[in-house]
């Protein structure tokens, strides 16, 4: 551990971020994961000052461990006041005003609340900063993990005889994974219900009267519908896996699908709860996104309340986003011990289902690109000037795991590569990083449509709306937390009448898919922001025009 001890003024924060810079720069870490620790560190340091007792001095320490780093920071003071859960992203067309980035800042912090811990002890402020990729490390274990668990259940099918294959299934192997879906199925009820009620809330915070936020958010909602319909008609139309492999092996525990016999009329009607503790009792989904949608609507129209409802919803989103993350940290484990499970029980034709499903996500996803260039196209943009400039960015996009982390490149990308005005970008982008989710809309459609064949379970019809609105609403309100497509698949198998087993077909694929979700779900945004501020007159075509600055791989000084 390296530690400094620093003035809490502003000579103190430049020896602080200097120290935490040169500090990480000795361990070798990526310059964009120093990048990414750095801005964390700065925002914290200054709410630490700001805060502190006159003439204190702040503690900075780091310690590292398996490539990765924990940044301390300390100080004495009043306590911190709990981080904004509503962003005014304004701008003028000169550019980004200081509130704007102080909003950005806000919703930068507020989409890394995973990787920042605040605790008050005494008179001192903790806040301690989780640095390093940690999700592209946790998809690499948990990789490691299917591949080693393919490689040990070809051996014991072959080593074992099938009542020993069969007695390790029932005692161990089945039970722990049993044992993480139902600590999924504690939190999915009360992790949606808040997760959908501040995400409506934030989409009030957001919007404006101003046509270029009307047209981003029902352009979102729009490409979301798109998105669903597309995952549908592929799923509809190629059918991967064999219909009922997996019916023996989830046969317990199945609940009945809906009826092909139930009107539109009556599902719509069952949609609205008679109390409101039912939907948690029952984990009714249509249910439990109705009361949630009530409720974040009501949440904004109740006056001098609001403010304070809306800091408890979000605070209670945060604990059960946490909890989420304590029980998806086990996945690896879950990942080697579910795919032996179902290497014993189905055999290895099971994989040959997966890699069709695969095939079939990376096609809706390639037709939901040429879908994104017929947008650029019809509003007079050319596609390819787009992808020429943008690849780079949705790359690092794909490499950062995640929308929310690349934040910050995406909008520069906007402003210097691209064209488009703050007045949009400012809005658009970290809008669209925390509602609108195209890819996750495909994938869980296609996934959840993709397990409920192998179990032999059928959709009607009358299904098909119910669906929709429900993955829609799931993306506007997804918690925003690494492993959130896994909560948000329980909740539609749950739905849909599909054994919640299965999930663990889908464990050891699902956090390289969670890579190719986010660069899809900026895409969109992107696409969006783009064609908006073409529409609007608000595109810089000398800039979108201009040749792509060249990248130069910066060298880290030893």
């Amino acid at each position: 551990m390296q530690k400094i001890i620093v003035p809490t003024d502003m000579d103190g924060l430049r020896q602080g971020m200097d120290f935490v810079e040169e500090t990480m720069k000795q361990q070798h870490l990526r310059s964009k994961e120093i990048r990414d620790a750095l801005l964390l560190s700065e925002e914290s340091m200054v709410r630490l000052i700001e805060f502190a007792e006159p003439g204190s001095t702040m503690h900075v320490s780091i310690s590292f461990r398996a490539g990765l780093a924990d940044i301390t920071l300390s100080a004495p003071g009043e306590p911190l006041p709990q981080p904004r859960t509503e962003f005014d992203l304004s701008a003028d067309d000169s550019g980004l005003t200081r509130d704007t980035e102080m909003a950005i800042r806000e919703v930068l912090l507020h989409a890394n609340q995973d990787k920042i811990n605040y605790v008050r002890k005494g008179s001192y402020n903790f806040i301690k900063i989780h640095a390093g990729n940690r999700e592209r490390m946790f998809a690499t274990r948990s990789l490691l993990a299917f591949a080693l668990a393919i490689a040990v259940g070809l051996i014991l099918q072959s080593a074992l005889p099938q009542t020993a294959q069969q007695t390790l299934s029932d005692y161990l192997l089945t039970p722990i994974q049993t044992a993480f879906i139902n600590a999924l199925k504690m939190t999915m009820g009360p992790a949606v219900f808040f997760a959908i009620v501040a995400g409506i809330s934030r989409f009030s915070s957001f919007a404006d009267p101003g046509r270029v936020s009307l047209k981003v958010s029902v352009a979102y909602i729009a490409t979301s519908v798109v998105a669903v319909l597309t995952g549908i008609g592929i799923s509809l139309l190629l059918r991967p896996g064999k219909l009922g492999e997996l019916s023996n092996y989830a046969m317990q525990g199945v609940t009945p699908a809906p009826s092909d016999s139930e009107s539109l009329v009556n599902m719509v009607v069952n949609i609205i709860p008679s109390n409101i503790i039912e939907p948690f009792l029952s984990l009714d989904t249509l249910q439990l996104i109705f009361t949630a949608l009530v409720c974040g609507i009501a949440l904004g129209k109740i006056g001098d309340y609001s403010s304070a409802l809306s800091t408890a919803a979000h605070a209670l989103q945060s604990l059960f986003n946490k909890m989420t993350e304590l029980i998806y940290a086990l996945v690896p484990y879950v990942v080697f011990f579910s795919t032996v499970a179902l290497l014993l029980n189905v055999g290895t034709r099971l994989l040959l289902s997966l890699m069709q499903m695969l095939l079939v996500l990376l096609l809706a996803l390639a037709v939901m690109l040429l879908f994104y260039m017929l947008i650029l196209i019809t509003s007079g943009i050319n596609p390819l000037i787009f992808l020429k400039k943008y690849a780079p960015t949705m790359w690092d996009t794909f490499l950062a795991g995640s929308g929310i982390a690349a934040l910050p490149k995406t909008m520069r990308c906007c402003k210097n590569s691209l064209g488009i005005s703050p007045k949009v970008y400012s809005f658009s982008i970290p809008f669209g990083a925390m509602i609108n989710m195209d890819g996750n809309c495909i994938y869980l459609t296609i996934s959840c449509l993709f397990l409920a064949r192998l179990c032999g379970v059928t959709l009607s019809p009358n299904d098909i709306l119910p669906l929709i609105f429900t993955v829609v609403m799931l993306s506007i309100g997804a918690p925003m937390a690494w492993g959130t497509t896994l909560l948000c698949i329980t909740v539609l198998l749950n739905h849909m009448g599909v054994p919640l087993v299965t999930i663990g077909s889908l464990l050891g694929l699902n956090v390289a898919v969670e890579m190719l979700l986010g660069m899809s779900n900026t895409l969109g945004d992107v696409v969006i922001a783009l064609a908006v501020a073409k529409t609007e007159g608000l595109l810089d075509r000398d800039a979108f025009l201009s040749k792509p600055t060249p990248r130069r791989r910066k060298k880290v000084k030893q």
